[in-house]
């Protein structure tokens, strides 16, 4: 984030990291700065666009980190559907 600090997936990424690793408020923050370039994007929305791959097509280590990164959206704050 640093080095390209417009890359907005990447403010999302960070967010749900940081939720995963137990903080409350950075990944909130995070979180808003994408939420107000992405208007109405949800957790559904964020994991349709993940790939131009489809997910069977995966293997099954990036689907589980794909999962991760999704349930550490939902705890940053980013609404599922």
């Amino acid at each position: 984030m640093d080095s390209t600090p417009a890359y907005l997936r990447g403010k999302a990424w960070l967010a749900a990291a940081e939720a995963l690793a137990g903080d409350i408020e950075r990944p909130r923050l995070h979180l808003a700065d994408y939420i107000a370039l992405e208007l109405g994007t949800t957790v559904r929305r964020f994991a349709a666009q993940r790939s131009s791959a489809p997910i069977d097509a995966t293997s099954q280590i990036y689907r589980r980190e794909s999962e991760r990164i999704l349930e550490g959206l939902g705890k940053a704050g980013m609404p599922e559907e």
